[in-house]
């Protein structure tokens, strides 16, 4: 269904068509978010997208919103930001494995003599949610000696409201036939309806009657999409329309493989400062994984007078290697840093970054030091790749800091 306008005094349409007109309409909100990889520097080398295009890698190493154990600041024998709500005797913070860092969470019961199944649970401290897809994820190492065969090891990714309402829950469980070896299990799912909260429950061990289980669990964390990127750049001319892709870690710099494609978005030249300026840009992708590795790629494009130059180092950085080619297809030569961050779809500090609304519609809100608006920027793109929108609203004050005009350009 399409909305074109209203008709002042003639159209009438009530509370029941008009939350139906919004739920058909596709939306997100995009919030600043934690920041979760990113390049920054001193440096102000000007690299020009007319010559070529460029691909940096960066690894999601704080996407992770949980994370490792190693944190006991009172001493209960709990990792701080967790629970043992189940059968807390039967959990410890343990040494003697790990599957990063120092410590993970050890579950040891003996249930051989028992009638009945007995669950050894803890779970996360609940953590602010969003409207949009999150995955949960462990690394799980069983013990050979195990015995499981009425027995199950679960992670269970848990949506509430704000006063811990259950609006939702999905689970995965482990293969209890691999052992002696870390697996990592995995579970996506979109925050349901009323969510506000989000947690994970781990470990969570079911052991049967008459099973005997010793499992590890490390890592354990709530993985939301990445929301958005900063890149430092600076416009020439009027600019050329930006393309960002990202790409799996299948990228080869050999030319043979340039990952598999999973985003790509044109940007309107328009938003881009003729001042080098760190830009947000709204990229909403799902799936991410902590500690995967993906690419970032800005296509060629514009002339010697129109285009955008990205801002970087003078040197490398192996962190985060850098690769550009003058062609669309064949090898990639070696380059130095650029500048550029990532951001997770988390809440961040509340502010609101970007919107998705529609047919591919898209804002971009900037803020001042007292955390005013500054300007949004709106567009939208038509199907022939023009721009059917694309202008920048700055808001003017008054003395008690309330918008009273909206100037549009």
């Amino acid at each position: 269904m399409a909305l074109n306008a209203f008709k002042n005094g003639l159209s009438v349409v009530d509370e029941a068509t008009m939350n139906s007109i919004f739920t058909a309409q596709s939306s997100s909100l995009i919030f600043d978010g934690d920041k979760a990889a990113g390049k920054n520097g001193t440096g102000t080398i000007e690299n020009n997208l007319s010559l070529a295009s460029y691909i940096t890698r960066f690894t999601t190493d704080v996407l992770a919103s949980e994370g490792l154990f190693e944190s006991d600041s009172n001493g209960d024998g709990i990792p701080d930001g967790w629970e043992f709500y189940a059968n807390p005797s039967y959990q410890s913070i343990a040494t003697d494995r790990a599957y990063k860092g120092t410590k993970s969470v050890k579950v040891s019961f003996d249930n051989t003599g028992g009638t009945s199944a007995t669950t050894v649970a803890g779970r996360s401290t609940l953590r602010s949610a969003l409207a949009t897809v999150y995955t949960a994820s462990m690394w799980v190492y069983i013990d050979p000696s195990s015995v499981m065969t009425n027995s199950g090891v679960t992670i269970y990714l848990e949506f509430t409201d704000d006063a811990g309402n259950r609006k939702g829950i999905a689970s995965a469980v482990a293969n209890k036939s691999i052992t002696g070896q870390w697996q990592k299990v995995t579970i996506s799912r979109m925050a349901d309806p009323g969510t506000t909260k989000c947690r994970v429950l781990a470990p969570y061990v079911n052991v049967g009657a008459g099973d005997k289980v010793i499992v590890w669990y490390a890592q354990v964390v709530i993985e939301p999409a990445i929301g958005r990127m900063e890149l430092e750049v600076v416009k020439y001319g009027v600019g050329a329309d930006i393309i960002i892709e990202i790409r799996d870690n299948a990228f080869l710099a050999n030319g043979t493989n340039d990952g598999n494609l999973l985003k790509s978005i044109t940007f309107p030249a328009k938003i881009i400062p003729s001042i080098k300026a760190f830009i947000s840009f709204p990229i909403d992708l799902s799936g991410a994984t902590s500690d995967g590795q993906y690419w970032l790629v800005v296509k060629k494009a514009g002339d010697a007078t129109n285009h955008i130059r990205w801002i970087g180092e003078s040197s490398q950085d192996a962190a985060y290697p850098v690769y550009s080619r003058t062609g669309a297809s064949g090898a990639w030569t070696l380059g130095n840093a650029l500048h550029f961050n990532v951001f997770a779809n988390s809440p961040g500090g509340y502010l609101l970054k970007h919107s998705i609304y529609g047919q591919n519609a898209k804002t971009l809100t900037e803020y001042n030091a007292n955390g005013l608006i500054s300007w949004i920027w709106r567009w939208l793109p038509a199907t022939d790749g023009s721009w059917m929108i694309c202008e920048k609203m700055t808001p003017t004050y008054n003395a008690n800091g309330v918008p009273v005009t909206w100037g549009v350009q």
